[in-house]
């Protein structure tokens, strides 16, 4: 069953590693953004995880 609001966690508190679910999907699975300290854009980064303790370890180690 799909969620209709989208979760989002902050790792570190600054905005840095954001991990979130995307609203609206039948599986959605932890995604990471993180903010690159010396540029404008942003990495998105799939964790492949259903799982949120393994979904902050992937966010973590990016």
């Amino acid at each position: 069953m799909a969620e209709d609001t989208e979760v989002r966690i902050d790792l570190r508190g600054d905005g840095r590693i954001i991990l979130y679910k995307r609203a609206g999907l039948k599986d959605p699975v932890w995604q990471a953004r993180i903010r690159v300290p010396s540029s404008t854009c942003y990495k998105r980064v799939a964790t492949k995880s259903l799982s949120t303790a393994i979904g902050f370890q992937a966010g973590a180690a990016n």
